[in-house]
């Protein structure tokens, strides 16, 4: 029960409702070009009427595997924004560690790995909280836009933005389907943000930042699973691309980096006298 009041006061503390207005601002942000890219197809007869499912896809689109001796260099900006802002967020988020709450913690309960799994913990609730937030928000704001209130994905649509994928497959998308590749995005942005606050112990916060926000533009240009940005974009999971990256994969990738998150930071956190 302490462990919980703990966690409940610190998510309290650290995500705050600042946070989730931010996170909403940014879905509909970045949901008005999509919106207006969509008008301008139906308007000109190329692509019949959106659903919410096709408008979430295109936030978390990403690129395709890049082809180092093309000369085309894919920069989706929609999916940069996305992940800068969910990082950006959290970017302060082990700071109050070193402040009051940390030094009050550590005296009760005699022991710093504790205060740092208090901190894991409810950074793994926060950002799951701010990730359904952000899926919400985009929902909510796409049926206000026009959209049906269906996750179908049609053929036009398929051929259109994801041209480079299995349009068959994309379109045949159902609820496991849509619940497996909504939660690839999620995991890796999560693992991000676990990174994020692990380097946040050793270094300022526009470096711990600047340093995810490298890993996740290299995962852009070069496929593979041990680069983790790459789960993060519809278009590279696995039934929407042959031979695309898979659930287990995920699993397995993100839970080695988060494991390894959390022993470094209680190992830093054992070493650190900060009363």
């Amino acid at each position: 029960m302490k462990i919980f009041n703990c966690v409940k006061g610190d998510m309290a503390t650290s995500f705050s409702r600042r946070s989730l207005i931010a996170i909403t601002a940014l879905a509909v942000i970045m949901l008005i070009p999509i919106c207006g890219n969509i008008s301008m197809l139906e308007k000109s007869g190329t692509l019949g009427s959106s659903s919410i499912g096709e408008y979430i896809l295109l936030l978390f689109m990403g690129a395709a595997p890049f082809d180092i001796s093309s000369r085309y260099f894919p920069f989706p900006i929609t999916w940069i924004m996305a992940c800068s802002v969910l990082l950006l967020v959290n970017v302060n988020y082990t700071d109050n560690i070193f402040s009051v709450f940390g030094s009050q913690f550590t005296v009760r309960s005699k022991s710093r790995k504790r205060l740092w799994g208090i901190k894991f913990i409810s950074l793994v609730l926060g950002c799951i909280a701010q990730l359904a937030v952000f899926y919400l928000a985009a929902a909510v704001f796409s049926a206000i836009l026009g959209a049906e209130l269906t996750l179908h994905v049609s053929a036009d649509f398929a051929d259109i933005f994801f041209y480079d994928n299995d349009p068959a497959a994309l379109a045949s998308l159902s609820g496991g389907g849509w619940a497996l590749i909504m939660l690839m995005p999620a995991l890796t942005l999560l693992t991000c943000n676990v990174v994020q606050s692990v380097l946040r112990l050793f270094v300022r916060p526009a470096v711990s930042f600047t340093a995810v926000m490298c890993l996740l533009l290299v995962s852009l240009y070069f496929f593979s699973p041990l680069l983790i940005g790459s789960f993060a974009m519809f278009s590279r999971i696995a039934p929407l691309l042959a031979d695309g990256l898979t659930l287990r994969q995920a699993l397995i990738s993100n839970g080695a980096v988060i494991a390894v998150c959390y022993a470094v930071g209680a190992v830093r956190m054992s070493r650190t006298d900060f009363i």
